[in-house]
């Protein structure tokens, strides 16, 4: 178990019971600031800028996912996150391509009730 802000975590790979819970997490978000490219004769760098209202992104639902129930594709892995009453607070799903030895972040999810936490 790892603690954030006093409360416990423990992480782990996605077991197949984790599947309904996984899917139910709500992957949308509720941002204050956007970055904008500013270009300049030396390349370009990214500004912070707020918006007024807050940019609220809701993501359309999968349509199916290429992850069998237990978290696993042929080169991905779904690793969670679960708190200390067992709630699932989150899940990252990763992928491996061995030629070049690099692991990519397909999709990462907190459960809104345990963001901003550190």
């Amino acid at each position: 178990m790892t603690a954030f802000n006093d409360t416990a975590y423990e992480f782990r790979t996605a077991r197949p019971e984790d599947a309904e819970a996984i899917e139910a997490v709500d992957g949308s978000f509720t941002t204050g600031t956007v970055f904008e490219v500013a270009v300049s004769e030396d390349g370009f760098a990214f500004r912070e800028v707020p918006v007024d209202p807050p940019l609220v992104k809701v993501f359309p639902e999968d349509d199916g996912g290429e992850d069998g129930a237990d978290g696993e594709d042929a080169d991905g892995l779904t690793f969670v996150a679960v708190g200390a009453g067992g709630e699932l607070a989150g899940f990252a799903a990763v992928s491996y391509s061995p030629w070049n030895r690099r692991l990519t972040i397909e999709d990462i999810e907190v459960a809104p009730g345990h963001r901003g936490r550190g």
